[in-house]
């Protein structure tokens, strides 16, 4: 009877482990529905909107965004951007390893609080402690997968 006991303790915290491989809502391929950039002065408007298409692809420990300019039909040579993030709390952090658009934007973070509904992923500007933002990237995307 006390071998059964462990056998079936075992059983649970493996099954236990399994379940919880998966938890990150995040994770997937996105596609930009949305996206804009709020200064105290400006918006502007990025690809997801009718300039072009623009995706982020999202695995269990990196980020990557492209961007396609529909117009011409080409990928823009500064829509290449990417790195490692965080995702704690409901607070989505992106650190560039790799970018396109600019060589200062190297070893930098954005904040983001991001949240998932159904399939749609919103991401808005916060800082480092979750506090939000009136200005900076707004962004909302659709999963594709």
């Amino acid at each position: 009877m006390k071998s059964m006991a462990i056998l079936m303790a075992f059983v649970f915290v493996l099954l236990a482990g399994c379940s919880n491989q998966n938890t990150n809502p995040i994770i997937g391929t996105w596609q930009l529905v949305d996206g804009k950039v709020l200064t105290s002065d400006t918006t502007f408007t990025y690809p997801g909107n009718s300039n072009g298409n623009h995706w982020k692809i999202i695995t269990k420990s990196h980020f990557a965004t492209i961007y396609q300019d529909t117009t011409s039909n080409t990928i823009l040579s500064t829509g290449f951007n990417g790195g490692t993030y965080t995702y704690i709390d409901g607070i989505y952090t992106e650190k560039f390893t790799h970018s396109s658009i600019s060589n200062r934007q190297l070893g930098t973070s954005l904040y983001f609080k991001a949240n998932v509904d159904g399939d749609k992923l919103i991401l808005s500007p916060c800082l480092k402690d979750g506090t939000e933002k009136a200005t900076g990237n707004f962004e909302e995307y659709k999963r594709l997968d």
